[in-house]
């Protein structure tokens, strides 16, 4: 087949040039005669790819690489330079000098990867640091051989994705799940020895108590298990034959703090009931003690004598509820 001027042409070319297309048109000289195709519209597509491929290298942070074993020749792309950090005008890095750039501590993943490409000739995909003037990066190294028909290895084909800013929010979380770690058990050695503090200065008793001219009953009920030590007490002792002292108080707060503070404030008010004083004065007592020691502490109790002989029974209260009095069955303030 030949053109009107005489011209061999494939009939495909001629084909194509004939019927209308989106992809081809001709080139013609000036007499007409058609010299050439032309394909603006492939390569207008191609060009479309070959951006999107590029965008999707900057997005992911990843590049590819292409070693052939036979020539030698390397090939990057664009992106594979920014993440080695080296100049396009330097080349591609010899895949020789690799291994320079990893780490002292892994070389033997490195040494691994090319024995599972070369020695057993099948893809690998592993992570590796490497570092980048004074930066440390970490890669995963994506790889796969080219066989020739004898299943000789003669091209490696490989993709490189910094996933540093992964990896380094990876350790970040790691650090973060270690301090929680070490709070929780902070926490659990404090809400012993809280536990242990109490027990011992406070032992609940299993029964009811008998003091002179009335028996005692104690039972507490925290709000919440997981804040159940906290700085509630109770004082009920026979300070002679004839008298009771009896208290209720509560510090704000939970844990070993609060337990302590506890502690302090039921021996403060013990040693001052040994006085003699009546209620509202060993209240006034002991709040000039808390002003004069923890001025942020904050507390409440109610304290009171028990007179067995005439059954009166004085009180004061500081920030505390009142007492309810139980008779016939029916209570009142």
């Amino acid at each position: 087949t030949a053109d009107p001027a005489g011209t061999p042409w494939p009939r495909a070319g001629l084909d194509a040039v004939a019927a209308p297309s989106a992809l081809t048109s001709p080139v013609r000289d000036a007499s007409g005669r058609v010299v050439d195709v032309r394909t603006d519209a492939v390569d207008a597509e191609m060009a479309d790819l070959a951006a999107q491929l590029a965008q999707a290298q900057r997005l992911g942070n990843l590049g590819w690489s292409r070693w052939d074993l036979v020539t030698g020749e390397v090939r990057w792309s664009d992106q594979l330079y920014t993440i080695f950090g080296r100049s396009r005008t330097a080349g591609p890095l010899p895949p020789a000098r690799l291994v320079e750039h990893v780490v002292p501590e892994d070389l033997p993943q490195a040494e691994h990867l090319m024995r599972t490409l070369l020695g057993r000739r099948e893809p690998a995909d592993v992570e590796l640091r490497i570092r980048v003037g004074a930066d440390v990066r970490h890669l995963r190294v994506m790889a796969e051989p080219v066989l020739d028909p004898l299943g000789g290895p003669v091209a490696l084909h490989t993709v490189f994705q910094d996933v540093s800013h992964r990896r380094r929010s990876d350790e970040m979380l790691a650090v973060t799940r270690q301090q929680l770690q070490r709070e929780r058990q902070r926490i659990a050695e404090e809400r012993h020895i809280a536990v242990e503090l109490q027990r011992a200065i406070l032992p609940l008793p299993r029964g009811p108590r008998t003091l002179p001219g009335l028996r005692v009953a104690v039972r507490y009920l925290p709000a919440q298990s997981q804040t159940r030590v906290g700085g509630d007490w109770y004082e009920a002792t026979a300070l002679s034959d004839d008298e009771v002292f009896l208290a209720v108080g509560d510090v704000s707060g939970h844990g070993l703090a609060a337990a302590a503070a506890m502690a302090r404030l039921r021996n403060a008010l013990s040693g001052l009931a040994c006085t003699g004083a009546p209620p509202d004065e060993l209240l006034t007592w002991l709040n000039r003690l808390v002003m004069h020691r923890r001025r942020s502490l904050t507390a409440s109790v109610i304290a009171a004598r028990f007179r067995p002989d005439t059954r009166e029974l004085r009180w004061a209260r500081a920030g505390h509820p009142p007492p309810v009095l139980l008779r016939a069955g029916r209570a009142r303030l």
